[in-house]
């Protein structure tokens, strides 16, 4: 049996967390690299039921978050 993939936001949301940051403090920092997002966009990109992160946003949040995703 495969193993199923875990879907990117989970990571991450897993990363704030246990980093004890917030979601504010990534979206901030998104919002300052030019990105158009709020809390709410974020929010759901995060759990990918209605919306999924692009891989630039990845790529901004890994910098943002000195991790890879």
């Amino acid at each position: 049996m495969a193993k199923e993939k875990t879907y990117v936001g989970e990571v991450i949301r897993k990363h704030i967390k246990d980093n004890f940051l917030t979601n504010s403090y990534v979206v901030d920092a998104m919002k300052k690299s030019g990105f158009k997002i709020n809390d709410a966009k974020f929010s759901n990109k995060l759990y990918g039921k209605r919306d999924e992160f692009k891989q630039e946003e990845i790529d901004a949040i890994s910098v943002i978050l000195n991790k890879n995703f």
